[in-house]
């Protein structure tokens, strides 16, 4: 890279070897699924967080809870809850896990409301949108559930 000026040569050896600067991720070799909440099993064995951590605590938890209750949605909310389960599942793919299990929390919650918008949640009826929140009751709890549900309530206004 002698010779080139510093920013060319940050680009060709970025191109090259790859950035030193960009943020590891195995869990990329976690697959993701319509079907499954595996992936959250795999996340934590790769950047364990325990089970109060997002992967198993949060991700895992709910994912396999709405797995065992999709027979009792309607059709379109369960084309939903299979659209958002691979949504979460694959923007987690994106986390670093170089990073602490705090910040993993943090940035996982932060896709969430995309995904559900995306996978059509502000077109679901009343009765859908009513029966996820009631399954997702337990979350309350914490604040980050509260500052999502206020997202996702201004996401399906604009949507409209």
């Amino acid at each position: 890279m002698v010779g080139l000026p510093p920013m060319k040569a940050l680009i060709v050896s970025t191109l090259v070897f790859g950035s030193a600067f960009a943020p590891s991720s195995v869990l990329a070799d976690c697959p993701s699924s319509y079907s499954s909440c595996n992936y959250y099993q795999c996340a934590e064995a790769h950047n364990p967080c325990g089970s109060q951590g997002y992967w198993i605590g949060w991700g895992y938890r709910f994912c396999q809870k709405f797995l065992n209750s999709e027979q009792k949605f309607s059709l379109e909310a369960q084309e939903w809850l299979r659209s958002n389960r691979r949504c979460l599942q694959v923007r987690a793919e994106e986390i670093s896990t170089e990073i602490a299990c705090p910040q993993v929390r943090k940035a996982a919650m932060e896709s969430h409301v995309s995904c559900y918008v995306e996978a059509g949640f502000c077109e679901l009826s009343i009765k859908d949108k009513s029966a996820i929140l009631w399954d997702l009751r337990s979350a309350l709890a914490a604040p980050e559930a509260w500052i999502e549900g206020l997202r996702l309530q201004a996401a399906c206004r604009k949507a409209f």
